[in-house]
């Protein structure tokens, strides 16, 4: 944690589901997700950890926007909008921890990069949403082929 004197609050929120609604003007997206843990501190920080049994991803993949899930995880903890989270908190690291047959911790954004990376998935989740808003756009099956990891019948097209 960014705070090495801050002191957790309470027990982790474990499996904590989140819920965001984002006004798009016309429409409402509501984005949710579920974080495998939260440390809350008593400066009104907090951590948010997520669990992977493969390789998590690595900082460059989610620091380009590749891998969002934890900046989305803060952005809606930021909102105030995790079950069991009294008020709106400040996300200061986002970790994942490797389990299995191999142990690894990585923290992706630590202290104000932390608040530099929810803001630019802000930015890019509301620029998203407003393209495909407009019935205009194509939904492409495979936007970026080059990541693809298996062989599906639709990549062809």
């Amino acid at each position: 944690h960014s705070n090495t004197v801050a002191q957790i609050s309470g027990g982790p929120k474990i499996e904590a589901d989140g819920r965001l609604e984002l006004n798009l003007g016309t429409d409402i997206f509501t984005l949710t997700g579920k974080a495998d843990r939260i440390d809350e501190y008593m400066n009104d920080e907090i951590s948010i950890i997520d669990f992977k049994s493969g390789k998590p991803p690595t900082k460059p993949q989610v620091m380009s926007g590749l891998e969002p899930q934890l900046p989305l995880l803060g952005l809606i903890a930021q909102k105030g909008q995790f079950e069991g989270l009294a008020r709106h908190r400040k996300p200061t690291d986002f970790t994942y921890i490797r389990i299995g047959t191999d142990f690894e911790i990585s923290t992706i954004a630590d202290g104000d990069e932390a608040q530099t990376l929810i803001d630019a998935t802000e930015a890019g989740l509301l620029t998203l949403l407003k393209a495909f808003a407009d019935p205009n756009h194509p939904y492409l099956n495979a936007p970026r082929p080059e990541r693809l990891k298996y062989e599906f019948e639709y990549n062809r097209l």
